[in-house]
């Protein structure tokens, strides 16, 4: 049975992917978890483990406040000028 939206909203693992702006399959990819494995933890049918929060740690940056279910990303890092041109270049 599908987590209603609330329940969804409530889930931390979800709203880490809702700020990123991403899809299951990707987050997973980035954080090196198995997408079976997000799609649980977000369906409430899992338990975001220490280990999972360590690899989104170690991948994204992101780190959660278990107290207030508050998530913190670190800071975009800044591209010099010169990468900018050279991408538009290239494109």
């Amino acid at each position: 049975m599908p987590t209603k939206r609330k329940e969804q909203l409530s889930n931390p693992l979800f709203r880490l992917r809702l700020m990123l702006g991403v899809g299951q399959v990707e987050f997973a990819y980035r954080c090196g978890i198995a997408v079976a494995t997000v799609r649980s933890i977000e369906g409430g049918r899992r338990a975001l483990t220490e280990q999972s929060l360590e690899r989104i740690r170690r991948s994204l940056g992101a780190t959660l406040n278990r107290a207030t279910g508050q998530w913190y990303l670190p800071p975009p890092k800044p591209v010099a000028i010169e990468e900018l041109i050279a991408v538009n270049e290239w494109l």
